[in-house]
Protein backbone atom coordinates (compact mmCIF):
# COMPACT_ATOMS: atom_id res chain seq x y z
CA UNK A 1 0.00 0.00 0.00
CA UNK A 2 1.83 3.28 -1.23
CA UNK A 3 1.65 6.61 1.07
CA UNK A 4 -1.17 8.08 -0.61
CA UNK A 5 -3.73 4.97 0.02
CA UNK A 6 -2.57 4.47 3.83
CA UNK A 7 -3.14 8.25 4.49
CA UNK A 8 -6.52 8.20 2.59
CA UNK A 9 -7.60 4.60 4.75
CA UNK A 10 -6.57 6.41 8.41
CA UNK A 11 -9.23 9.31 7.59
CA UNK A 12 -11.55 7.43 6.41
CA UNK A 13 -10.96 5.00 9.70
CA UNK A 14 -11.02 8.01 11.74
CA UNK A 15 -14.37 9.61 10.62
CA UNK A 16 -16.42 6.14 10.90
CA UNK A 17 -14.82 6.16 14.67
CA UNK A 18 -15.78 9.79 15.15
CA UNK A 19 -19.70 8.74 13.75
CA UNK A 20 -19.85 5.51 15.58
CA UNK A 21 -19.23 7.62 18.96
CA UNK A 22 -21.65 10.67 17.96
CA UNK A 23 -24.70 10.53 19.71
CA UNK A 24 -28.06 11.03 16.87
CA UNK A 25 -29.55 13.79 19.55
CA UNK A 26 -27.80 15.26 22.18
CA UNK A 27 -29.31 17.72 24.83
CA UNK A 28 -27.40 21.54 25.19
CA UNK A 29 -26.04 21.63 28.92
CA UNK A 30 -28.45 24.88 29.17
CA UNK A 31 -31.43 23.16 27.90
CA UNK A 32 -30.38 19.99 30.38
CA UNK A 33 -30.18 22.16 33.30
CA UNK A 34 -33.31 23.86 32.53
CA UNK A 35 -34.73 20.44 32.45
CA UNK A 36 -33.87 19.59 35.64
CA UNK A 37 -34.44 22.63 37.21
CA UNK A 38 -38.42 22.87 36.15
CA UNK A 39 -40.43 22.56 38.90
CA UNK A 40 -43.34 20.71 38.44
CA UNK A 41 -46.08 20.30 40.89
CA UNK A 42 -49.73 19.89 41.59
CA UNK A 43 -52.29 20.05 43.89
CA UNK A 44 -52.00 16.86 46.45
CA UNK A 45 -54.74 13.95 45.80
CA UNK A 46 -55.56 14.59 49.87
CA UNK A 47 -55.56 17.92 49.99
CA UNK A 48 -58.83 19.16 51.30
CA UNK A 49 -60.70 22.46 49.47
CA UNK A 50 -61.51 24.82 52.25
CA UNK A 51 -62.19 28.00 50.33
CA UNK A 52 -61.89 29.29 46.51
CA UNK A 53 -58.39 28.45 45.74
CA UNK A 54 -57.36 27.29 49.18
CA UNK A 55 -56.42 23.87 50.04
CA UNK A 56 -55.56 22.17 53.35
CA UNK A 57 -52.83 19.94 52.92
CA UNK A 58 -52.30 18.63 56.19
CA UNK A 59 -49.55 18.56 59.17
CA UNK A 60 -46.02 17.95 59.72
CA UNK A 61 -43.90 18.07 62.67
CA UNK A 62 -40.71 20.16 61.94
CA UNK A 63 -38.30 21.14 65.51
CA UNK A 64 -40.90 19.83 67.46
CA UNK A 65 -43.69 21.96 66.21
CA UNK A 66 -46.70 20.44 64.42
CA UNK A 67 -47.07 22.57 61.43
CA UNK A 68 -50.19 22.91 59.10
CA UNK A 69 -49.81 23.30 55.46
CA UNK A 70 -52.39 25.52 53.31
CA UNK A 71 -52.20 25.91 49.25
CA UNK A 72 -53.12 28.69 47.83
CA UNK A 73 -53.79 28.88 43.79
CA UNK A 74 -54.12 31.49 42.13
CA UNK A 75 -56.14 31.39 39.06
CA UNK A 76 -57.99 33.07 35.98
CA UNK A 77 -60.96 35.15 36.28
CA UNK A 78 -62.49 32.99 34.08
CA UNK A 79 -62.06 30.66 36.71
CA UNK A 80 -64.16 32.88 39.77
CA UNK A 81 -67.32 31.72 40.66
CA UNK A 82 -70.56 33.96 40.86
CA UNK A 83 -69.97 37.65 42.36
CA UNK A 84 -71.02 37.62 45.80
CA UNK A 85 -70.06 34.30 46.62
CA UNK A 86 -68.92 34.05 50.10
CA UNK A 87 -65.31 31.80 50.89
CA UNK A 88 -62.15 33.17 51.87
CA UNK A 89 -59.45 31.73 53.57
CA UNK A 90 -59.13 29.37 56.66
CA UNK A 91 -58.20 32.43 58.93
CA UNK A 92 -60.26 35.23 60.54
CA UNK A 93 -60.00 38.68 59.52
CA UNK A 94 -62.79 41.16 57.94
CA UNK A 95 -65.61 39.96 56.43
CA UNK A 96 -66.75 41.13 52.53
CA UNK A 97 -68.89 43.98 53.46
CA UNK A 98 -68.46 45.51 49.63
CA UNK A 99 -65.23 45.92 47.13
CA UNK A 100 -62.65 48.13 48.62
CA UNK A 101 -63.54 48.65 51.83
CA UNK A 102 -61.49 48.06 54.94
CA UNK A 103 -63.10 44.87 56.13
CA UNK A 104 -61.88 43.44 52.51
CA UNK A 105 -58.89 41.19 53.90
CA UNK A 106 -58.61 37.49 55.63
CA UNK A 107 -55.58 35.65 57.33
CA UNK A 108 -53.97 32.58 56.71
CA UNK A 109 -54.50 31.26 60.47
CA UNK A 110 -55.47 34.17 62.81
CA UNK A 111 -52.32 35.96 64.43
CA UNK A 112 -50.19 34.05 62.53
CA UNK A 113 -47.11 35.66 60.88
CA UNK A 114 -43.40 36.33 60.49
CA UNK A 115 -41.93 36.62 64.07
CA UNK A 116 -38.49 37.15 63.18
CA UNK A 117 -37.25 38.15 59.29
CA UNK A 118 -36.08 34.88 57.35
CA UNK A 119 -34.05 35.67 53.71
CA UNK A 120 -35.44 33.63 50.57
CA UNK A 121 -34.18 33.13 47.13
CA UNK A 122 -35.77 32.99 43.78
CA UNK A 123 -34.70 30.29 40.48
CA UNK A 124 -34.61 32.46 37.58
CA UNK A 125 -34.31 29.33 35.62
CA UNK A 126 -36.70 29.22 33.39
CA UNK A 127 -38.10 32.84 34.24
CA UNK A 128 -39.39 34.44 31.06
CA UNK A 129 -37.33 36.24 29.46
CA UNK A 130 -36.86 39.88 29.64
CA UNK A 131 -38.14 40.09 32.74
CA UNK A 132 -36.23 41.28 35.77
CA UNK A 133 -38.16 38.98 38.07
CA UNK A 134 -36.02 39.41 41.46
CA UNK A 135 -36.06 43.09 41.39
CA UNK A 136 -39.97 42.48 41.16
CA UNK A 137 -39.81 40.22 43.56
CA UNK A 138 -38.20 42.50 45.89
CA UNK A 139 -40.66 45.30 45.19
CA UNK A 140 -43.51 43.56 45.96
CA UNK A 141 -42.01 42.66 49.79
CA UNK A 142 -41.36 46.03 50.09
CA UNK A 143 -44.89 46.97 49.20
CA UNK A 144 -46.54 44.53 52.01
CA UNK A 145 -43.84 45.95 54.28
CA UNK A 146 -44.44 49.69 53.50
CA UNK A 147 -48.27 49.14 53.48
CA UNK A 148 -49.97 52.77 54.19
CA UNK A 149 -46.25 54.77 55.21
CA UNK A 150 -46.28 51.37 57.64
CA UNK A 151 -42.34 50.24 58.50
CA UNK A 152 -43.46 46.72 58.87
CA UNK A 153 -40.32 44.01 59.54
CA UNK A 154 -41.49 41.49 58.12
CA UNK A 155 -39.47 39.52 55.92
CA UNK A 156 -35.82 39.02 55.03
CA UNK A 157 -33.91 40.06 52.86
CA UNK A 158 -32.93 37.76 49.31
CA UNK A 159 -30.17 35.95 49.85
CA UNK A 160 -28.78 34.79 46.70
CA UNK A 161 -26.62 31.43 48.55
CA UNK A 162 -29.80 29.62 49.40
CA UNK A 163 -29.80 26.98 46.61
CA UNK A 164 -33.26 26.70 45.52
CA UNK A 165 -34.40 23.08 45.48
CA UNK A 166 -37.37 22.76 43.13
CA UNK A 167 -38.11 19.50 43.85
CA UNK A 168 -39.00 19.90 47.04
CA UNK A 169 -41.30 22.88 46.39
CA UNK A 170 -45.17 21.30 47.29
CA UNK A 171 -43.55 18.14 48.39
CA UNK A 172 -41.85 18.82 51.41
CA UNK A 173 -40.37 20.82 54.02
CA UNK A 174 -36.66 21.88 53.76
CA UNK A 175 -36.16 25.15 56.20
CA UNK A 176 -35.80 27.33 53.09
CA UNK A 177 -37.95 30.07 51.19
CA UNK A 178 -37.72 29.34 47.93
CA UNK A 179 -39.51 30.46 44.52
CA UNK A 180 -38.95 28.89 41.12
CA UNK A 181 -40.52 28.57 37.73
CA UNK A 182 -42.49 25.85 35.90
CA UNK A 183 -45.40 23.71 35.39
CA UNK A 184 -48.50 23.59 37.41
CA UNK A 185 -50.90 20.68 36.67
CA UNK A 186 -54.08 22.26 37.31
CA UNK A 187 -55.81 23.89 34.79
CA UNK A 188 -56.26 27.63 34.84
CA UNK A 189 -53.92 28.20 37.59
CA UNK A 190 -51.16 30.77 37.16
CA UNK A 191 -49.41 30.93 40.92
CA UNK A 192 -48.95 28.35 43.78
CA UNK A 193 -48.03 29.65 46.99
CA UNK A 194 -47.58 27.12 50.15
CA UNK A 195 -47.38 27.94 53.57
CA UNK A 196 -46.41 26.14 56.48
CA UNK A 197 -47.67 28.04 60.17
CA UNK A 198 -48.48 26.47 63.84
CA UNK A 199 -52.22 26.88 64.53
CA UNK A 200 -52.75 26.15 68.48
CA UNK A 201 -51.75 28.46 70.94
CA UNK A 202 -52.72 31.86 71.41
CA UNK A 203 -53.15 33.98 67.92
CA UNK A 204 -50.21 36.04 69.72
CA UNK A 205 -48.04 32.76 69.74
CA UNK A 206 -48.52 31.25 66.59
CA UNK A 207 -45.48 32.38 64.02
CA UNK A 208 -45.16 31.21 60.07
CA UNK A 209 -42.18 28.74 59.59
CA UNK A 210 -41.80 28.49 55.95
CA UNK A 211 -43.23 29.27 52.25
CA UNK A 212 -42.46 28.54 48.69
CA UNK A 213 -43.79 29.86 45.39
CA UNK A 214 -43.85 28.64 41.76
CA UNK A 215 -45.16 30.95 38.89
CA UNK A 216 -45.95 28.85 35.73
CA UNK A 217 -44.31 29.60 32.52
CA UNK A 218 -45.94 26.32 30.67
CA UNK A 219 -49.64 27.70 30.41
CA UNK A 220 -49.16 31.45 30.81
CA UNK A 221 -47.06 34.19 28.85
CA UNK A 222 -45.51 37.01 31.17
CA UNK A 223 -45.11 40.54 30.92
CA UNK A 224 -43.82 43.23 32.64
CA UNK A 225 -45.56 45.80 31.30
CA UNK A 226 -49.61 44.98 31.51
CA UNK A 227 -49.86 43.08 27.75
CA UNK A 228 -52.92 42.24 27.13
CA UNK A 229 -52.20 38.81 25.76
CA UNK A 230 -49.97 38.11 29.19
CA UNK A 231 -50.17 37.62 33.12
CA UNK A 232 -48.17 40.63 34.43
CA UNK A 233 -45.12 39.32 36.95
CA UNK A 234 -45.81 42.33 39.11
CA UNK A 235 -49.61 41.75 39.35
CA UNK A 236 -49.27 38.03 39.85
CA UNK A 237 -46.40 38.56 42.32
CA UNK A 238 -47.12 40.78 44.84
CA UNK A 239 -50.61 39.05 45.21
CA UNK A 240 -48.43 35.77 45.51
CA UNK A 241 -45.81 37.74 48.34
CA UNK A 242 -49.53 38.55 50.03
CA UNK A 243 -49.71 34.80 50.94
CA UNK A 244 -46.19 34.49 52.13
CA UNK A 245 -46.69 37.35 54.55
CA UNK A 246 -49.86 35.48 56.11
CA UNK A 247 -52.76 37.05 54.35
CA UNK A 248 -55.77 35.22 52.73
CA UNK A 249 -58.15 35.72 50.29
CA UNK A 250 -61.10 37.63 50.86
CA UNK A 251 -64.75 37.60 49.83
CA UNK A 252 -65.50 36.83 46.28
CA UNK A 253 -66.93 40.68 46.63
CA UNK A 254 -63.74 42.42 47.39
CA UNK A 255 -62.53 42.54 43.59
CA UNK A 256 -60.36 45.45 43.87
CA UNK A 257 -57.68 43.56 46.45
CA UNK A 258 -54.65 42.80 45.54
CA UNK A 259 -55.66 39.11 47.46
CA UNK A 260 -58.58 38.52 45.40
CA UNK A 261 -58.13 35.39 44.42
CA UNK A 262 -58.63 35.84 40.47
CA UNK A 263 -56.84 37.78 37.61
CA UNK A 264 -56.57 37.72 34.32
CA UNK A 265 -54.47 39.10 31.06
CA UNK A 266 -52.99 42.49 31.54
CA UNK A 267 -54.09 43.22 34.75
CA UNK A 268 -51.95 45.26 36.66
CA UNK A 269 -54.62 46.64 39.54
CA UNK A 270 -52.90 44.45 41.95
CA UNK A 271 -49.55 45.83 41.85
CA UNK A 272 -50.56 48.44 44.73
CA UNK A 273 -52.49 47.12 47.34
CA UNK A 274 -55.88 48.29 48.17
CA UNK A 275 -57.93 49.64 51.55
CA UNK A 276 -58.63 46.13 52.74
CA UNK A 277 -54.95 44.46 52.21
CA UNK A 278 -53.94 47.51 53.81
CA UNK A 279 -55.92 47.56 56.79
CA UNK A 280 -55.24 43.67 56.91
CA UNK A 281 -51.30 43.72 56.96
CA UNK A 282 -51.25 46.28 59.18
CA UNK A 283 -53.64 44.72 61.86
CA UNK A 284 -51.51 41.66 61.69
CA UNK A 285 -48.29 43.07 62.12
Amino acid sequence: MNHTKLLSFMLIFALAATLSITPAFSVPEQASSKAKEMAVVSIPENAKKIGPGVFDIGYKVHDGKLLQGTLYVFSEQEFAKPSGTPGNGNGKGGGGSGSGTSSCYSYITSGAKWRAEEPWNVSTVNAPSGIDVTGILINAVNEWETADGASNAIMGNLDSSITVDVNSIGKSMNDQNEVAFGDIAEDGVIAATWVWRTTSGPPSQRYIAEWDQVYDVVSFSWSDNGDSNSMDFDNIATHEIGHAVGMGHPDSTCTLETMYAYASNGETIKRDLYTGDIAGVNRLY
